[in-house]
């Protein structure tokens, strides 16, 4: 996580984590930490998943779509992507679509249906 030219563990020992929230279409949906940046901002994203072994990275120029000051203190922003890859978006998409569907999947053998 990096801020201008200053990366997070230069920072102060408040909570820098960014949480994943929603996959979208063609976007996320994430929390953020306050004043971190606004709506109209241009962001690039760089997320590394792995699925079983195999990393899947993911690089993205977006742009924040919709800003909003959550109680917890974080933010909450939806940015669009503009410039990505779009068979690499889809396999991550379609990775947490059948992680969802693992967990619900386990919940039903856990209720006995």
């Amino acid at each position: 996580r990096v801020f201008g030219h200053k990366k997070a563990k230069e920072l102060s020992d408040e909570d820098l984590s960014i949480r994943l929230l929603e996959l979208e279409t063609k976007g996320l949906v994430l929390e953020i930490p306050a004043n971190s940046c606004s709506k109209g901002h241009r962001l690039r994203l760089e997320l590394k998943t792995k699925s079983g072994s195999k990393e899947v990275p993911f690089e993205a120029l977006a742009q924040v779509e919709t800003w909003e000051r959550m109680e917890n203190g974080k933010e909450r922003i939806s940015v669009r992507f503009l410039k990505y890859d779009q068979e690499v978006w889809d396999e991550l998409t379609r990775l947490f679509s059948r992680r969802q569907d693992d967990i619900l999947e386990f919940f039903r053998a856990v209720k006995g249906e």
